[in-house]
C-alpha cells in the first residue's frame, strides 16, 4: 500500500470558557458559534417579547368586574327594596347607570344609582309590573374602563305560597 500525499484535515473543538459567556466573545468567535448563537438570541427575544405581552393582557383585564346582584339573575322574586350591584373594586360614580326595563321594552322609574363600597344600586322601581324584568348596568372603573352588561330576573308580587293543610280524620 502506498501512502498518497493527502491534505492534513484538523479538527477544531472549542469548548466555553467558563470564565466569560459563549455570546459576549469578540466578532470573529461570534461568527465562528454561528446559528447556535443566533437562535439562542432569537429565543431569549421571543421569551422576553412573550412575557411582556402576557403581562399587558393581565393587567389590561384587571378592571371592575360584576361579583354578584340581588336580584340574582335568573331568580323569581316577590318584593324587592333595592337592586344592588357588586362589584370587584368600586366603580365610578359619574358614569355608572343602573335601568331597569320591563318586558316590552319600557324603561321603569328608579333613582340615581349610590355607591357604598363595591355595591352599586337603586331603589325598587315603584311601577315594577310583574313578569320578567331586565337590569342594564354600566359602571366605570377608576381608570376610566367601561364595563356594560345586563341581566334578567322575573318578578312576581302576587305570588302567594300555597298553604298546604293535610287531612286528618276528625272524630264524630
Amino acid at each position: 500500500m502506498v501512502a498518497r500525499n493527502l491534505p492534513k484535515v484538523e479538527a477544531r473543538v472549542r469548548f466555553p470558557s467558563p470564565a466569560r459567556p459563549q455570546c459576549v466573545a469578540a466578532e470573529v468567535e461570534y461568527w465562528s458559534q454561528g446559528l447556535d448563537c443566533l437562535i439562542m438570541r432569537a429565543l431569549r427575544l421571543v421569551i422576553a417579547t412573550t412575557l411582556v405581552s402576557l403581562v399587558s393582557i393581565s393587567q389590561a383585564n384587571a378592571h371592575t368586574e360584576l361579583v354578584s346582584s340581588n336580584p340574582a339573575s335568573g331568580q323569581t322574586i316577590a318584593a324587592g327594596q333595592v337592586i344592588e350591584l357588586t362589584f370587584s373594586e368600586a366603580p365610578l360614580l359619574a358614569g355608572s347607570s343602573i335601568s331597569v326595563v320591563d318586558q316590552e321594552g319600557n324603561t321603569l322609574d328608579t333613582s340615581l344609582p349610590t355607591l357604598d363600597g363595591n355595591v352599586l344600586s337603586v331603589d325598587w322601581p315603584q311601577d315594577a309590573p310583574a313578569g320578567e324584568l331586565t337590569v342594564n348596568w354600566r359602571a366605570v372603573a377608576d381608570d376610566g374602563h367601561v364595563v356594560s352588561d345586563s341581566f334578567t330576573f322575573t318578578y312576581e308580587p302576587d305570588q302567594v305560597d300555597e298553604v298546604i293543610v293535610p287531612e286528618t280524620d276528625v272524630p264524630t
